[in-house]
C-alpha cells in the first residue's frame, strides 16, 4: 500500500513539473549513488536491497547519460566542494564490500566506458577467502523449501572447544539466533562447516557459485583490476564490525589499509563507515590516519556545505524503480522527507 502511493505520488508530481524543477533548483548538487552485490543467479530476488543483476545496473548508467549527468570521481566531487564550485548535473558512483562478482562485468564495463567508480574493500573476508557466514546462511533459509530443519547432529564446537547446541531452526528469528551464536564463539573453520551442515539439512547445494556470490574479491582479483584506470579502491575497515571501541576502530581501519597496501600504490584516503553507522568521535580518528572523506549511508545530495566526513549517498538497488532513483538524483525524494519529516 505505502509503495502504490509513494509511486502514484511521483508519477503526479512528475506530470507536474515537480521533477524537472527540482533537477533544475539541484544541478549543482552532487548525488553519490551507493550500490553493493551483483546478483548471479538468484540473489537480486533474495536481497533486493544488496544484490543488483547486471543489466539493472547498466540501465541505470544509461538513463544518467541520456539525462545529462555526467559521471565524475569521488576525488572530483571533493575538489569541487573544496573550491566552493560545484559544476552542474554531476554524479559519483560507490560500491561497498568488494563483493567477487563485481569483478566479472561491472567493473570492466566502467573501466570500458570510462566511467569512474569508487569501491570501498573490506579486507578480513578478502585476506581468508571465506564466504560471508551471515548472508550464506540467510541465502540458505530463503532457498530451502523446508519449514524446519534439527540441528541436533550438529557437531561443531567454540573456541573455547565446547559444542555448539542449538537444537532446531523453523522461524528468521531461530536462524538469527543461530548466526549470532556462531559469529561470537566460532572461529572461521567452524563457521565454514555450520554452513555445510546448514547446506545439507536445508536441501540447497552449496555451490561455487554461491559462495562466489557472498564473498569478497580475494587479493589476486584486487590487485589485477587495480590497474583499471577507472577503478579507485578505498577504505572500508578490515571486519565490517560496526560496534567497537575507538581504539579498536582506528586499529582496524589500520589493517584494513596494510592490507590494500598490498593492492594499489596511491593513498588510501577515502573510507566507508561499515553499514553507514557513523558517530562523531570517529572522525578524529580518521583525520589521524590520515583520511580525507567518509561516506555514510545517510540520505542526500553533496553540496558546499557538506562535511567531508559525512558525505550522504543514495542506496540504489533492485528494489528501486527508475521513477523512485530519478526522484532520488533529483532531490524529490529529500524535499518528500523532509516535508513529512522521514
Amino acid at each position: 500500500m505505502y509503495f502504490t502511493l509513494k509511486n502514484s505520488t511521483l508519477k503526479i508530481l512528475k506530470i507536474l513539473g515537480i521533477f524537472r524543477l527540482f533537477r533544475h533548483l539541484n544541478k549543482h548538487k552532487i548525488p553519490v549513488l551507493c550500490y553493493h552485490g551483483v546478483s548471479i543467479d538468484d540473489e537480486h530476488e533474495f536481497m533486493p536491497a544488496n544484490y543488483m543483476t547486471f543489466q539493472t545496473f547498466k540501465s541505470r548508467i544509461h538513463f544518467l547519460q541520456k539525462s545529462g549527468y555526467r559521471i565524475i570521481s569521488l576525488q572530483d566531487s571533493l575538489d569541487m566542494i573544496k573550491d566552493k564550485k560545484i559544476e552542474k548535473n554531476c554524479v559519483v558512483l560507490t560500491i561497498d564490500d568488494g563483493f567477487t562478482p563485481i569483478f566479472d562485468e561491472l567493473i570492466p564495463f566502467l573501466n570500458k566506458n570510462e566511467i569512474p567508480i569508487t569501491a570501498y574493500i573490506t579486507s578480513y573476508k578478502s585476506k581468508f577467502e571465506i564466504p560471508i557466514f551471515r548472508l550464506v546462511a540467510q541465502y540458505l533459509f530463503w532457498k530451502s523449501k523446508k519449514n524446519k530443519i534439527s540441528l541436533e547432529d550438529l557437531d561443531i564446537t567454540t573456541k573455547t572447544g565446547s559444542p555448539v547446541e542449538f537444537k532446531e531452526i523453523r522461524t528468521e528469528d531461530d536462524l538469527w539466533e543461530f548466526i549470532r551464536l556462531c559469529e561470537a564463539n566460532c572461529k572461521r573453520k567452524q563457521r565454514q562447516e555450520a554452513l555445510a551442515f546448514l547446506a545439507k539439512e536445508f536441501g540447497v547445494e552449496l555451490t561455487p557459485d554461491i559462495i562466489k556470490a557472498h564473498s569478497i574479491a580475494n587479493l589476486k582479483i584486487l590487485k589485477d583490476f587495480a590497474k583499471c584506470e577507472t577503478l579507485d579502491i578505498q577504505l572500508h575497515t578490515h571486519t565490517h564490525k560496526t560496534k567497537m571501541k575507538i581504539e579498536s576502530f582506528k586499529k582496524d581501519i589500520q589493517k584494513n589499509i596494510d592490507y590494500l597496501r598490498e593492492v594499489v600504490s596511491y593513498p588510501l584516503e577515502h573510507f566507508c563507515y561499515p553499514s553507514g553507522q557513523w558517530n562523531e568521535e570517529m572522525i578524529p580518528v580518521l583525520k589521524e590516519l590520515n583520511i580525507k572523506s567518509a561516506t555514510t549511508c545517510d540520505p542526500g545530495l553533496m553540496d558546499t556545505d557538506t562535511n567531508p566526513y559525512k558525505i550522504p549517498r543514495i542506496i540504489d538497488s533492485e528494489s528501486m524503480n527508475e521513477l523512485v532513483f530519478y526522484s532520488e538524483i533529483s532531490g524529490v525524494s529529500s524535499w518528500l522527507r523532509k516535508l513529512f519529516n522521514k
